[in-house]
């Protein structure tokens, strides 16, 4: 299968209808992808895609413990009487209790991949959204005053980017009467009337 292209290159910066710019990403993420490739082309089973019309069957059984399948696969070997009635291939059950309890290790690496490739690429992204903040926080206050158009027009163009309201903000909570310092009822706030004797 080919690999070419597998990630799509990032955009020329400034220039949206600009030809995509191919980096040494790029090629980088093309050859991890091919690896990838090639390591589902060598499991041992085919692959599958999840698919409701089985999803719900893998879903009920997937918690019966290794354990008993161990037990139960050492139980079908042993007798034919069981080979009989149950009509379960005992090499089979056998085959497939060696692939799960070989490839369950591989599976728990290849999780340790996933979250240590996404957290990593998050923090790269976390750390450049950073500075780019405070690029923005310098072209907002340096063309604010209208002198250089040029920062102005940038910070318009991050804002736009982030978004008509940009970060949003923690609400503020509403500001509660304060208790009387001898006891009674409270204080009457703004938005609640004073009693009339």
């Amino acid at each position: 299968m080919s690999t070419k292209n597998a990630l799509e290159p990032t955009p020329s910066p400034g220039d949206p209808s600009a030809a995509p710019v191919r980096t040494k990403y790029n090629d980088a993420a093309d050859a991890f992808v091919g690896k990838l490739e090639a390591m589902k082309e060598g499991f041992p089973v085919k692959f599958l895609t999840r698919h409701r019309s089985k999803a719900r069957f893998v879903d009920a059984r997937i918690g019966v413990p290794m354990k008993c399948l161990s037990t139960g696969v050492a139980a079908i070997e042993r007798s034919t009487d069981l080979q009989s009635v149950t009509r379960i291939d005992a090499a089979i059950a056998r085959d497939q209790l060696q692939l799960v309890e070989a490839f369950m290790p591989v599976l728990l690496e290849a999780e340790k991949l996933y979250f240590g490739m996404k957290f990593t690429l998050n923090s790269v992204r976390a750390d450049l959204a950073n500075n780019i903040l405070k690029l923005y926080a310098v072209a907002k206050t340096l063309g604010r005053d209208g002198e250089d158009a040029e920062l102005a027009a940038l910070a318009d163009t991050i804002s736009r980017d982030l978004g008509r309201k940009g970060i949003p903000k923690p609400k503020k909570l509403k500001k509660q009467p304060e208790p009387p310092s001898s006891g009674g009822l409270a204080a009457p706030s703004g938005s609640t009337p004073a009693a009339v004797n």
